[in-house]
């Protein structure tokens, strides 16, 4: 009797239809052994072959469609449709009917009028979606269905007007849900194959748990349904393990209503053809929550949207952000308004192409010219008013305009990534071009800080939805990342290092062969980390273990063999190993393959023993011979290849190296067998499993097989989890991603984590601010500037009027001129003009501004030419001696046992918001002690305090392995993780005592303690009666804070105070220093023996500071970091410019010394001489550790000259010259480690404009950007004194 309680049928199927029918709505009939066959049958089917319920069919044909209904002719019309609906021709796959259903359901069934005239054609609605309670959900338990000689009993079937739309397979609640998908789903698929080609959803259950997929999905991209809302409490927070909740009526809520049900077929369903077989695609939980809530938010028609505001989506990477994008475009073209044209937008051609190609692929996108080719193109089609998709990147809209290309206010901007791109120039034109365009922003990374997040959040208003990492996990949207420390420890073993390495140095000396400066550049290039985590011995460390590990796990992501069949061995798990740098790749690559040949051998010497003691035993082999022999196949049919980017000069630098670079670039570059290298490592088949690489494919790349990440390389925040996020793309028969450490990069991940695991939910909106006020200042600083220069004679609408070229030119030498008759006079223009240019920045998107972007852009003009004009050592040959006895040195230190296993760690089982308020907390904060300003005096101080003949590289070499072991030692790796992963309910007890004291938020409980001070002498009572009023008077302060918005005053008193502030730091200033005084200076440093460092401005300080330096340095060599190319022999007429000044540079050292990297901007004419005479890297820092390997090698001094522009508007805006598309800081700070293990001999640090950047954001990072360079130049080689 208890057993029956708890069957399948009591237990499960019957309150799951009940459900159905008291919750749900939908009618509800048992038909097992009731069910009889005929037209006033149960069902009305003619026997068990029928799937769909005909009667229930016609009746909701005639009904949706009254006038067809009402006439013979229409009758028959409606049979002639139905029978469309019903054909089941045997050619087709089950595939190819279930799309050819769904789109005659969906968008109906049109019949073609004989004459051929389609306004005879006539239409019939199938399922009304636009009011669902129209339709008829009936679900039927236990339904007999018939094919052949095949007959089935299906546990739930819901039929929304006779159409089966809705399989449920049912278990008991002992059962497992992967057995109702293997046992019964997969069988019915094969054996009742009609019953699913109407099937909108297939749900398998044991009503405590519950998933669901389409009838293309494997078990693996079967998901639960977990939440109504975004901000539900999550019941089943790990992916593979029992929910604390059932499940099973969440999904049916959030699935089968009858509003949803017919929501996600008719928008949340695509077929996808981009990939090698087409994949029915059915919305996620977080997908159809997020883009809904998107679609509210357009609805809602808020402040925000009608400013162009929908929000920022930011869902995690992996998650299916591009497939979110199709259903926001697909539900706004159905739902909202047809007419909408939605302009899909990126600043990478890989995303760009890989967006088209999805849309392309789901059949959204139809026209092949949607996508934009060139600013041209992109105007075209920008102007097409019937346009529905436009694919472009932001770098088209890089004409200036004056008037806009569509005036329509149903144009959406899909921008991905959207905090790279939406800031700038390019960014101005493109709101010039779309003035009254809606704007959205996709994102997989959140908004890391504070000024990023507040910039984007001005741009697209705030977060619209958030899936983060730890839900993504939980949810197994993507797949839980584990974390492994294999790096061994090392240690000095000769305590004569500093000896020897001296001895030599002094032989070489006194040979002749060494010069002073050569040897100064020398010991700095010994002090740095490189010989270390480049020696042979590490490699090789690094290189056994790699093997050792990686050829283990050569039966990952095998697919299962069936009950009694010998296994299939081997899997197609790809790998990928990151190194330092490209030269490094290869000699990885290189020891790699010769270690793998070793263990084959090792392997193949165990197999031939094996096969010799059964032979002679006269015995069958046992299962462990076969496995042995298919491991070796496995191994042998193993590629193994490094990947990186091309370089200039590579073959010689790799020569140098003793590797021939030739035949790796060979294959790079044609691929394996005809097909491209990357195509192969996707290819989850292809036997290319392992890529050594050091930058490329660590962004936006994705191999749904790569499973083992091995890190050998320094990495931090953003580079970082994108990084490990190639390894947590959901793939069959994938469990996890895993992360091999061999660099002790602990804190570097959890201060990663932090950031990216949980989303802010933004930044609140100043609620003092007002756009009308700020628009009409704008306004008036514009007006000032005008006035300021009538003062001197000059009409700035001369310059608005002029016409593009010579008379431009000509209008600014005049105002030019004008200005530069008094100092007061350009300064005071100066002034006016960046109080304009910063009342823009904080005004931007406001399509006000464009009223006033001609005078803007006038101004701008002026003030830019305003602003001033801003031998080879070699060592070789003793540096490869002296590694290789710095490698002689090293030994491994094994971290313990040999053959006991590492521990992993699963990261998604740390507790995040433990994580992120530890980080939070002063101990983990740079300005904990000391201010910005107090800690670079410090670090000036003891620089100065330093200047060592000869530096301690024993020591020194003791302090990087110090370090280098510090994340590598297993108690303190258990103990970090322990205390990351401490569940949330063990906080500090203060933490939580808010909630235990009953107040809803800390701010409560803060007021509480003020009132209560004296606990001794207060009652129950009276607690419970402070409560209360603490309670209240929070309630009174936030309506009051609310209130404070309709304050009009903050903007005026602003300005007045800025206006005040930037008139006291001038005071005593000089005017302004000359080319000449810079260069007397600089002379005046070298002289000195000191290193001259300068602090710009605007970049013409590096021309002085380069005129004094070749004096002493006739074979000194530029390292340009700078969005702007700065190589016009002129600008409008002077030939020393801001503009000009890296042409000045290489009119005093000549073709082959400038190397310039990140530019994004330029004329024709810089292109070309840069073809010609320097060495240009364009947008990145891609080839920089390249080339700094060779000016190590070379010794010759070098110049660094940064200009702040390179780095992105997002994370500087203070600046004169911005520029979208920029680096970030962490890449600005990489690239300054990596440049200054060069012979660095000056620098300079350029282009700060406070005022543009109110924040004092920019200012901040420019002092940080200060601070790392003076570290990373502090070396302690003699010398250097700042």
């Amino acid at each position: 009797m208890a057993s029956a309680a708890y069957s399948e049928d009591n237990n499960i199927q019957e309150p799951a239809a009940k459900l159905f029918e008291d919750n749900l709505d939908w009618r509800s009939v048992f038909a097992f052994n009731t069910e009889t066959f005929g037209p006033g049958s149960l069902l009305g089917r003619k026997g068990a072959t029928e799937v769909v319920l005909v009667r229930e069919l016609d009746a909701a044909l005639c009904k949706l469609n009254p006038k067809l209904a009402a006439t013979p002719e229409g009758r028959a019309k409606l049979t002639v449709a139905r029978d469309q609906l019903l054909d089941a021709d045997p050619t087709k796959t089950l595939l190819q009917h279930n799309e050819a259903k769904w789109r005659l359901m969906r968008d109906g069934i049109t019949l073609k009028s004989p004459g051929g005239n389609a306004a005879e054609d006539v239409h019939v609605t199938v399922i009304d979606f636009q009011n669902p309670i129209k339709n008829d959900f009936l679900v039927v338990r236990e339904l007999w269905v018939q094919s052949g000689p095949f007959c089935r009993r299906c546990d739930l079937v819901g039929f929304v007007n006779g159409l089966p739309l809705v399989f449920i397979e049912l278990k008991r609640h002992d059962k497992g849900l992967k057995a109702a998908f293997d046992d019964n789903y997969t069988d019915y698929k094969d054996t009742i194959p009609h019953l699913f080609h109407y099937n909108a959803l297939v749900i398998v259950s044991n009503g405590l748990d519950a998933r669901f997929g389409s009838i293309t999905s494997g078990w693996d991209h079967f998901y639960r349904w977990k939440r109504l809302n975004e901000d539900d409490t999550d019941p089943a927070p790990k992916h593979d393990e029992p929910p604390l909740k059932p499940i099973l009526p969440i999904l049916l809520r959030g699935m089968c209503s009858k509003g949803a049900l017919l929501d996600l077929v008719e928008n949340f369903t695509l077929f996808d053809s981009s990939e090698e077989h087409t994949l029915k695609v059915v919305a996620r939980n977080h997908q159809y929550l997020g883009v809904n809530k998107a679609i509210a938010k357009l609805k809602a028609g808020d402040d925000d949207v009608l400013a162009g505001k929908l929000g920022v989506f930011w869902h995690t990477q992996g998650s299916g952000k591009s497939y979110s994008m199709v259903f926001f475009c697909q539900k706004v073209h159905r739902k909202v308004s047809a007419a909408y044209t939605f302009v899909l937008l990126t600043d990478r051609k890989e995303l760009d192409d890989q967006i088209y190609k999805t849309f392309v692929g789901c059949g959204v996108s139809t026209n092949k010219g949607d996508k934009a080719v060139g600013s041209e193109g992109l105007e075209r089609l920008l102007k097409d008013e019937n346009r529905r998709y436009v694919f472009s990147l932001i770098h088209k809209f890089r004409k200036r305009l004056t008037e806009p290309w569509n005036q329509r206010d149903d144009v959406i901007v899909v921008s991905d990534e959207a905090h790279r791109t939406q800031y700038g120039r390019l960014a101005l034109n493109m709101r010039m071009a779309l003035q009254r365009a809606k704007f959205i922003g996709f994102t997989g990374t959140p908004l890391i800080d504070g000024p990023e997040r507040s910039v984007t959040e001005q741009v697209f208003g705030p977060y619209v939805s958030v899936y983060d990492f730890q839900r993504a996990v939980s949810d197994g949207a993507t797949l839980p990342l584990y974390y492994e420390n294999r790096g061994e420890k090392l240690r000095i073993v000769d305590p004569d290092l500093n000896k020897r390495i001296e001895e030599r140095i002094d032989a070489a000396r006194a040979d002749g062969e060494l010069t002073e400066e050569q040897e100064e550049k020398l010991y700095r290039e010994l002090a740095r980390e490189y010989p270390v985590f480049t020696s042979d011995t590490h490699l090789n460390d690094v290189a056994t273990d790699f093997v050792e590990h990686f050829h283990q796990r050569w039966r990952l992501m095998e697919s299962p063999g069936k009950p009694g069949n010998p296994p299939k061995y081997g899997g197609n798990a790809k790998a990928m190993l990151v190194c330092i740098d490209k030269i490094t790749c290869a000699k990885m690559a290189e020891r790699i393959k010769d270690k793998w040949q070793a263990k084959m051998l090792e392997l193949q010497g165990k197999l031939q023993k094996e096969e010799e003691y059964f032979a002679k035993a006269g015995k069958p082999e046992t299962a462990f011979v076969a496995r042995l022999r298919a491991q070796i196949a496995w191994m042998a049919d193993t590629q193994i290849h490094p990947v990186f980017s091309p370089e200039q000069n590579e073959v010689k630098d790799f020569a140098d190296e003793g590797i021939n670079v030739k035949p790796y670039r060979e294959i790079m570059v044609k691929g394996i067998g005809g097909k491209d290298i990357d195509e192969c490592f996707k290819d989850g088949k292809h036997p290319f499993r392992v890529a050594v690489v050091c930058a490329m494919w660590l962004t936006g790349f994705d191999v749904k097989s790569l499973a083992t990440l091995y890190l050998d390389k320094p990495m931090k925040g953003h580079t970082l989890m994108q990084a490990i996020a190639r390894v947590n793309r959901v793939a069959a028969n994938k469990k996890n991603g895993l992360i091999i450490d061999y660099n002790g990069m602990l804190k570097s991940l959890r201060k990663a984590l932090a950031t990216y695991a949980q989303g802010d939910k933004g930044t609140p909106a100043d609620p003092l601010f007002d756009e009308d006020q700020a628009l009409a200042e704008y306004a008036a600083a514009i007006g000032k500037v005008q006035a300021h220069l009538k003062t001197v004679g000059y009409e700035l609408d001369a310059l608005v009027r002029a016409e593009e070229g010579e008379e431009t030119w000509a209008e600014l030498l005049n105002a030019q001129n004008a200005l530069s008759t008094s100092a007061e006079n350009k300064k005071t223009f100066q002034v006016l003009a960046e109080d304009v240019f910063d009342r823009f920045r904080g005004l931007f998107p406001n399509p006000g501004v464009f009223t006033y972007e001609p005078q803007e852009n006038a101004i701008s003009a002026i003030y830019n030419l305003l602003q001033k004009p801003k031998p080879k050592v070699d060592i070789t040959a003793i540096m490869q001696e002296i590694r290789g006895v710095i490698d002689a040195s090293l030994e491994v230190t094994p971290k313990g046992q040999v053959n006991q296993p590492t521990k992993q760690y699963d990261l998604s089982g740390i507790d995040f918001e433990r994580l992120r308020v530890e980080f939070a907390k002063s101990p983990y904060k740079e300005t904990a002690v000391l201010t910005l300003q107090e800690r670079i005096q410090a670090r000036l101080d003891r620089m100065m305090a330093q200047n060592p003949s000869r530096i301690d590289l024993y020591k020194r070499y003791q302090e990087i392995i110090a370090d280098y072991n510090k994340d590598k030692d297993d108690a303190e790796i258990q103990r970090v993780f322990d205390d990351l992963m401490t569940l949330h309910d063990s906080l500090d007890q203060e933490e939580q005592r808010y909630i235990r004291e009953g107040f809803k938020t800390e701010k409560e409980l803060a007021v509480f303690d003020l009132l209560s001070k004296d606990k001794t002498s207060i009652t129950k009572g009276d607690i419970d009666k402070i409560k209360k009023v603490a309670q209240e008077l929070m309630d009174t302060v936030e309506q009051r804070r609310q209130e404070m918005g309709y304050l009009r005053d903050r903007a005026s008193s602003q300005a007045q105070m800025k206006a005040a502030i930037i008139d006291r730091m001038l005071e005593g200033m000089p005017d302004e220093f000359s080319s000449e005084d810079i260069e007397a200076r600089a002379e005046e440093v070298l002289k000195d023996g000191k290193f001259p460092l300068l602090l710009g401005g605007e970049h013409l300080v590096t021309l002085g500071a380069v005129r004094a330096m070749v004096e002493k340095y006739p074979d000194l060599h530029i390292v340009h970091f700078d969005a702007h190319a700065d190589l016009r022999d002129d600008y409008l007429g002077a030939k020393l410019s801001h503009a000009c000044v890296l042409r000045r540079c290489h009119d005093l050292i000549g073709d082959g010394r400038i190397h310039q990297f990140c530019i994004r901007s330029g004329d024709r004419t810089e292109f070309e001489f840069a073809a010609a005479h320097t060495e240009m890297h364009k947008f990145d820092f891609t080839g920089l550790a390249q080339l700094t390997e060779q000016l190590c090698a070379s010794k010759v001094p070098v110049y660094l000259t940064i200009d702040l522009d390179c780095l992105d508007p997002s994370c500087f805006p203070g600046t004169g010259t911005p520029e979208a598309g920029g680096v970030s800081f962490l890449q600005l700070l990489e690239a300054i480690r990596t440049v200054t293990k060069a012979n660095i001999v000056g620098a300079d640090l350029n282009e700060l404009a406070p005022t543009l950047d109110t924040t004092g954001v920019s200012t901040a990072t420019a002092c940080k950007v200060l601070r790392e360079l003076l570290i990373a130049l502090d070396k302690g080689w003699p010398g250097f004194q700042v």
